[in-house]
Parts: C-alpha cells; structure tokens; sequence
C-alpha cells in the first residue's frame, strides 16, 4: 500500500511539471506554426545547410527532434547570419528550448553564441556621373564660380557647388549591446565628405545621420524607443529619422505604430528635416544656416499606424495612414499648424523564388499634386554575407510634390534648381549589384529623371559604388 502510494505521489508530481519538458521528440510541430517560415528563411540565406532537409519548402511537417536539430546548427553559424536572420534564430530557441535541451544544447551554450556587443561597419566609395539639360549646366558653372569666390573671400554665395562628377567617401557603423534576452541598445552613423573638396556640403545625400534605440524583442510584441529611421511600406511616402516610438504587434499580420517628431538636421545650405517631399518643404530655406540658426530647433509632429497582411505564400498587402503637423517655425509660413495626412496602399508579389514584383500608391489631403506610386521589379538578392549573391531591379517612379514626406525614391538627390532639391519628379532605374566574395559589394545604377512640374528639366544619371564590410 505504502509502495502505491509513493508511486502515485511520483505520478502527480511528474503531472505538475511544465508540458514541454516531456514533449514526444517525434512528434509533428502544427502545419500553422510560425517556425516554419523562419526556417525556409533561414534555408534561403544560406543559414541552415545540410541538414538533409533538401529544398525544403514547408511542404512537409517537422517532428519536434527535426526542430530542434536545425535550429541547433543555425545556432553555430549565428555569427555568419545577418541582423533578423539572428532575431530568427534568437526567437526560435526560445520557442523551442526545451527540446534543445533534449538533444543536449545547454541555455549557456546558446547564450554563449549570441554576443553581448555587436559591431557592424561599412566603407563606401561612390561615384556619380550627371548628364544634364545645357541650361543646368549654365547655372551649375555658375555656382561653383561662386563657390570658389566664397572660399577666396570675394563673395558670400550661399549654394554649395554642384559637380557633374560626384566622387565622395562614405562610412557606416552600427553597435547593438544586447541587455538581456530581450532587450538590445543600438547606435548608428552615416558620415560621407566629398573627394573634391572634402566638404559634406557637396555631397548628394545628407551628410551625417546619428540615431541611437532601446529596442525589445518578445513573443506577441517588439518596439523602439529613440533616434530611428522608418520606412513605412516600401517607402515611397516615408523613409526618414524619426525621434520617438515604434511597437509592432503581431505574427503573420502585424499591426506598426509610430509616434514622435521629425527633427531637423544639418544639411546643403542649412537645416532641414530631408531632402524634398512636404516636410523638407516646410522647413526648407537656403538662408536658414546662416540667418536662422535656430531652424534647428524645429520639427514636426508625426504618427503612424502600418497594417501587412500576408493573403498567401506568395502576397502580402501593406496600408499605412500616415499625420504630419509642423509645430514651430523660425519665420513664419503657411505650413505652421496645419494637419496633413497620407494614405498608401501596397503589395508584393513572388513570382518564382528569385523574381519579386513591387507596387505601392499613395496620396495625401492636399487639393494638388498629391498622387505618388512605384511600381519595381526585384529579381534575386545581393546578401553581402554570400559569395556570389547578386541582385538585379528596375522601377519606375512618379512624386508629386505634395503627395510625400520622404520617399526612398525621390530623385531629389539628382535633380536640382536654385540649389535646392526638387521634390516633383518622376523617372526610371535599372541596377544590379554583385557580391564577389563575403563582406563586398559592388553596385550599379541608371537613372533617367525629370521633374514632373518641369520636363527641360532632367538628368541621366550613372552611379557606381564600391562597399567594404567589416
């Protein structure tokens, strides 16, 4: 009777204890799990080899055992994956601990191959050539003219030069510190100087971007708190430095929010929040360096609700409402306390495994010019960690003035009057770009655009960058 009892007391307590510790090894993981996307993501970067999985592509259920072993030797190769493949592998040996543990992978094992700092550095070096209408040519020779007086100290021109040859430097670094299992602190920076005069006044992008996050990864939310850049959708109404917050909700649909202020920062001719689109309008004025030294104080209230939707394997809908309301001014303008607001709808088709297609549109409450769309073709994937990867695109572009903040597309960075960047433009480009062995990158790139308010106005531009991973 007293052996009874003892083995009943053993029986209970064994019930008592967390399911999965005594998980059958052999049995299947739910065909609606979310480990199987991030496996075959990780089988496409080239994360997960010979494993005797073949070309596995979800067509089959793995047992619990098979799980385990994958993410195991994903789990030696951390330090060759890139920074979500490493979110992935982090996120599935939470999931899926206990059966690691199985097969003999300790939890310091795996915390020891997830480093407490990471640092990841990019140096770049850029070329573009411009091939532009007689009268830009005019007016660029002008200012350089000007320019070069300045620099003597026989003028006070204020537009930087332009060159028909952009040569410059540019450098990247980022550094994650990982708190805990959870938590990451980032900081990143773009600093770029031109190779004619060493000046980042005459460099096409903005100069110099700092942003600095807290960032939480957990099972049902992530966010971001601090310096970030967003990108909403594909890009096409916003990709900028935003000062605030982000949480993200959400598995296979996910719901973004962002909340803050778009800042000013340090630009050609003076302080801006970007380049072209409505916000660089607000802010914009080639004086504002020199006589309003203050417009770096300035900024705009901005939120954001993003809603991706995955219909299929294959497609996935995006929609985004986006509201942008410029607070202060340093003079006044007729941007001063209005509300604007832009809508985006988009998708994204897989055509084969290589072959992407792209379309997004968008607009805003402006009465005109308002209307913005791309549509972009992507086929194959340039990963900079893969020897022989490459990536091939062409799209075609149409911005309104008033339809955007910051687009990805703009052609601002080519087209320019008066010194200050065209926010209405539209174009085509074609590029590739070539991995030639782990860490390198070379890119190409042909731009025809013209400002769509202005077609004398045009420039057919060839770019070419060289990159070096460290």
């Amino acid at each position: 009777m007293k052996k009874l009892l003892v083995n009943m007391l053993c029986v209970g307590s064994l019930a008592l204890l967390p399911q999965t510790i005594f998980a059958n090894p052999f049995s299947d993981v739910p065909k609606d799990h979310w480990a199987y996307q991030d496996i075959i993501q990780l089988q496409k970067d080239g994360i997960i080899e010979g494993d005797g999985l073949g070309n596995y592509n979800g067509d089959r259920l793995l047992t619990r055992y098979e799980m385990a072993t994958i993410i195991a030797g994903a789990t030696a190769k951390v330090d060759k994956a890139n920074e979500e493949d490493q979110k992935r592998i982090q996120k599935l040996q939470k999931e899926f601990v206990a059966d690691l543990k199985n097969i003999g992978v300790t939890v310091e094992y795996l915390k020891s191959k997830i480093e407490k700092f990471n640092f990841e550095g990019k140096i770049g070096v850029n070329y573009t050539n411009h091939n532009v209408a007689a009268e830009t040519k005019a007016q660029m020779s002008t200012w350089n003219n000007n320019w070069n007086k300045r620099v003597n100290g026989l003028t006070s021109a204020s537009t930087p030069p332009h060159l028909l040859q952009d040569k410059n430097l540019a450098l990247d670094f980022k550094i994650n510190y990982r708190i805990d299992d959870n938590l990451t602190s980032t900081v990143e920076n773009h600093w770029a100087r031109s190779y004619e005069t060493g000046d980042a006044e005459n460099i096409d992008d903005l100069d110099e971007h700092r942003t600095f996050s807290l960032n939480g990864d957990y099972d049902s939310y992530s966010f971001k708190v601090g310096r970030y850049n967003r990108n909403i959708g594909y890009g096409l109404l916003t990709d900028t430095y935003l000062v605030g917050a982000h949480v993200e909700v959400g598995d296979k649909t996910k719901f973004l929010l962002d909340y803050g202020k778009l800042r000013a920062v340090k630009g050609k001719a003076g302080y801006t929040i970007m380049n072209a689109g409505l916000a660089g309008q607000m802010l914009y004025d080639a004086s504002t360096y020199d006589a309003y030294p203050a417009a770096k104080d300035n900024f705009a209230n901005y939120a954001a609700a993003e809603l991706v939707v995955p219909v299929n394997k294959i497609m996935n809908l995006r929609t985004a409402y986006q509201q942008l309301k410029y607070e202060q001014a340093v003079k006044a303008n007729t941007y001063v306390g209005r509300d604007y607001r832009f809508k985006e709808f988009g998708l994204d088709i897989a055509l084969n495994k290589k072959l992407k297609l792209e379309a997004e549109m968008g607009k805003s409450n402006l009465s005109n010019k308002n209307k913005a769309h791309v549509i972009s073709l992507n086929y194959g994937n340039a990963d900079v960690k893969k020897a022989h990867s490459y990536g091939v695109w062409g799209r075609y572009v149409r911005l309104q003035k008033n339809a955007y903040i910051d687009s990805t597309y703009a052609f601002d960075q080519i087209l320019e009057t008066d010194g200050k960047s065209v926010a209405a433009c539209k174009g085509y480009e074609f590029g590739a770009s070539y991995v030639p062995e782990k860490n390198k990158i070379l890119t190409i790139s042909y731009i025809d655009a013209k400002n769509s308010d202005d077609t004398s106005q045009y420039d057919k531009a060839l770019r070419a960058s060289v990159g070096f991973l460290f």
